[in-house]
C-alpha cells in the first residue's frame, strides 16, 4: 500500500468549513517502465473512488495513459490520498484540484 503525503490545502481551504472539489488524477506509463501492467485502487479521504485502474506501459495510448475524475471530495483542509496496489505500484503523474462553485 501506498499512501501520499498529506496535501495542505489551508491556502485553498484555510479554515473554513470543508469544501467540495474536482479532482483529477493523472497516471502515465514511464517510456522506460518495462514490468508490465500496474493495477491498484484509489482512495480519497478513506473512500474507494477508483477501482482496478490499470496502466499498461506496452498496451495502446488509452491502456498506457489514465486520468481519474473525482467529483464532489470534500476536504477541510486536508486531502489524503492512498493507491493500493493489486499488481505492481501506482505511480502517480500529476494532480489538479479545483473548488467546485
Amino acid at each position: 500500500m501506498i499512501d501520499a503525503d498529506l496535501v495542505d490545502l489551508k491556502e485553498l481551504a484555510s479554515s473554513r468549513p470543508a469544501n467540495r472539489y474536482i479532482i483529477r488524477l493523472h497516471f502515465a506509463a514511464s517510456p522506460i517502465d518495462r514490468g508490465g501492467p500496474r493495477v491498484f485502487d484509489v482512495y480519497a479521504q478513506d473512500q474507494l473512488v477508483c477501482s482496478n485502474v490499470t496502466i499498461d506501459p506496452s498496451g495502446t495510448a488509452q491502456q498506457r495513459f489514465s486520468v481519474q475524475l473525482l467529483e464532489n471530495i470534500s476536504i477541510a483542509d486536508k486531502l489524503r490520498l492512498r493507491f493500493v496496489p493489486k499488481k505492481r505500484q501506482a505511480a502517480l503523474a500529476g494532480i489538479e484540484i479545483v473548488r467546485e462553485p
